[in-house]
C-alpha cells in the first residue's frame, strides 16, 4: 500500500494540458495510456484555423513560415511513427481555440500508423467540455479508457 504501479501510468490533460497528453503519448511510451481533451496536435494548423495566434507567436517566439521548424518539432503529428500510446481523444465540435480539425488529423495519423484510438466529438460545444452531460459523458469516457488501458488485465 501507498506505492504507485509505474507499469499502470496514465495521463489527461485539457486544453494545453490535452496538447501535452498528446506530445507524451506521441513522443514517447512512457504512458501506457493517454486522454487528450480540447488539445493541439499541429501547431501550424493551429495558427491558421484558431483565435490564439498572437498567443502563438509569443509562445513559440514566431510565425509558421519565420520559423516552421519549432512549430513542426512542438507538434504531436510530428512524432507519429514514434507512437505507441493508446489515445482517447475528446473534443468540442465547435471549439474556437483548438478546431476540431486537430482531433480528426490526430485520430486519423493514428490508426493509419496503427496506434489505438478512439474519437469522442460533443456536438455544439466549444473550447473544453461545459455541459453537465458531455461533461458527465467525457468522464465516463475517460475512466472506461483508463480502466480497459491501465486496470484490465
Amino acid at each position: 500500500q501507498g506505492k504507485g504501479d509505474h507499469q499502470r501510468v496514465g495521463i489527461v490533460g485539457v486544453s494545453h494540458g490535452g496538447y501535452l497528453s498528446a506530445l507524451a503519448a506521441t513522443f514517447s511510451n512512457r504512458f501506457r495510456a493517454a486522454v487528450m481533451i480540447s488539445g493541439t496536435s499541429d501547431w501550424a494548423l493551429n495558427y491558421y484555423l484558431a483565435d490564439t495566434r498572437k498567443w502563438m507567436q509569443q509562445y513559440l517566439q514566431s510565425s509558421p513560415w519565420e520559423n516552421p521548424e519549432i512549430y513542426q518539432r512542438s507538434s504531436p503529428m510530428t512524432y507519429l511513427t514514434k507512437a505507441q500510446t493508446p489515445l482517447l481523444i475528446q473534443h468540442g465540435e465547435k471549439d474556437q481555440r483548438a478546431p476540431v480539425a486537430q482531433a480528426y488529423q490526430l485520430f486519423r495519423g493514428l490508426r493509419d500508423v496503427g496506434v489505438e484510438s478512439r474519437l469522442v466529438v460533443y456536438p455544439e460545444t466549444g473550447h473544453g467540455i461545459s455541459t453537465p452531460n458531455q461533461f458527465r459523458r467525457c468522464i465516463e469516457e475517460t475512466l472506461a479508457w483508463f480502466s480497459r488501458w491501465l486496470w484490465d488485465e
